[in-house]
Parts: C-alpha cells; sequence; structure tokens
C-alpha cells in the first residue's frame, strides 16, 4: 500500500522491521525483490551495494533453503554481476525443487553453465528453456522481448536452425 502511495522508503522501513523481529519471510523476501529490481535497473550500484540483498536472501536462505523465489534472485544477482559459477546452485535449486520450473530458471542456469565451461549441460538447460519459451509464444501475442529471449535460449541450445525459422 506504501509503495503505491510512492513511499517505498517507508514500505522497506516497515518489512525491514518485520523481517528484523519477527522472521516474516515474505517481507524480506518483498524487500529483496526491491533491492534486485534497483541493482537491476541502474549501471551505478556498484557490487559492494550487493550487502544488503544478499544479508536478506541469506536470511531466507538459512531458514528455507528450498525458496525457489530467494534462490532465483541468488542466482541472478550472480549471474549479473559475472560469478557464474556461484549463480550455478541457487539455479539448480531452482530447476530441480519447483513443481513447473520457470523457464528463465533454465535459461540463466544454461547461460551460467556455459560461462563456466560446462557446455554440455548447458545445451541441455537451455533446450529446456527454448521449449518452455516456445510453448508459451504459442500461447500469447507477439511480445519482442519474448520472441528475443527464445532465440537465444535456441541458439544457446545449438538449435539454430529453428531460431533462423522462427525469424
Amino acid at each position: 500500500l506504501l509503495k503505491s502511495m510512492d513511499r517505498t522508503d517507508d514500505a522497506k522501513t516497515i518489512a525491514a522491521e518485520l523481517g528484523n523481529r519477527y522472521g516474516y519471510i515474505p517481507a524480506v523476501e518483498w524487500l529483496s525483490e526491491m533491492d534486485l529490481e534497483a541493482i537491476s535497473q541502474s549501471a551505478t550500484i556498484s557490487p559492494t551495494d550487493d550487502s544488503a540483498l544478499l544479508n536478506n536472501l541469506t536470511f531466507i536462505l538459512q531458514r528455507q533453503p528450498q525458496h525457489l523465489r530467494a534462490n532465483m534472485m541468488l542466482g541472478t544477482l550472480h549471474m549479473m554481476r559475472g560469478r557464474y559459477t556461484n549463480a550455478i546452485q541457487p539455479l539448480l535449486t531452482v530447476t530441480e525443487a519447483a513443481e513447473t520450473p520457470p523457464p528463465e530458471a533454465y535459461y540463466s542456469l544454461a547461460v551460467v553453465q556455459s560461462a563456466d565451461g560446462q557446455t554440455e549441460k548447458a545445451v541441455t538447460n537451455a533446450s529446456l528453456a527454448a521449449d518452455k519459451f516456445i510453448e508459451r509464444d504459442s500461447r500469447s501475442k507477439f511480445n519482442m522481448k519474448d520472441t528475443i529471449q527464445t532465440l537465444r535460449a535456441l541458439v544457446l541450445a545449438t538449435r539454430e536452425s529453428e531460431a533462423a525459422n522462427l525469424i
């Protein structure tokens, strides 16, 4: 409610208090999402500014190691910062623990595995992501961002001919 009233700082303060005082994980998760969004939207935030987000994600994962959203955020943060090896385990947790893992988790896992030299695993996960993206795209209106994501997954999965047909 406070965020919708442009009082995001007040909302963050309350969420932090709920997390610190009562261990209320949804508040810490929301706070983590806000921090990750700020990091992803700003080129000026340095890696040293990740400490609050890392502390929040650690707080969640110490209590719920299989927490899918926290693992996805942790993997995404490490991937954004070029810490590919560190990103692998949280992203693996998401792909292995979720009933229906999001295709973005497979795609991100493929990207970090590729960067880490795990080419065969990267191709497998990119192919899973591509299949899920193609299924998603077939059920929705054309969206250029989604199509580009699908194309990237196809290329990473060494399925270039399918990518060319999609174009």
